[in-house]
């Protein structure tokens, strides 16, 4: 009887530890990726996390989310086309982490020098 009464108050405790662990949300990164300089929100850009190997798109807002990601540190690229990647270095513990991309449209060189073409 006394065992009864012993595993009772073990049976309730393990119970609660783990309707309490799975309370705990798993961490998130989340953000918004820009085109700079007009703060435009993106739409479909690619969103990666390199070591995980895992991709998502942006929404019609320019954000994204990754879910259920466990600790450590990571690479997260934002790659649009037509526009260089920017890289952040994403450092995850026990909450959720928050990463804006701002891309920014590359300027492009003229092979055209009219210096070259001037004479005839």
């Amino acid at each position: 009887m006394l065992t009864k009464f012993l595993s009772f108050p073990v049976l309730i405790t393990l119970f609660l530890s783990v309707v309490s662990l799975a309370q705990i949300p798993s961490p998130k990164i989340r953000g918004v990726v820009t085109i700079e300089p007009s703060g435009t929100a993106v739409r479909n850009a690619v969103v990666t996390i390199v070591e995980l190997k895992k991709s998502t798109l942006t929404d019609e807002t320019g954000n994204f989310e990754f879910k259920d990601i466990p600790t450590g540190k990571y690479q997260v690229i934002a790659h649009l086309d037509r526009v260089p990647d920017v890289v952040k270095t994403a450092d995850v513990t026990n909450g959720n982490l928050k990463i804006d991309f701002q891309c920014c449209q590359a300027k492009l060189r003229s092979r055209f020098r009219p210096s070259d073409h001037s004479r005839v």
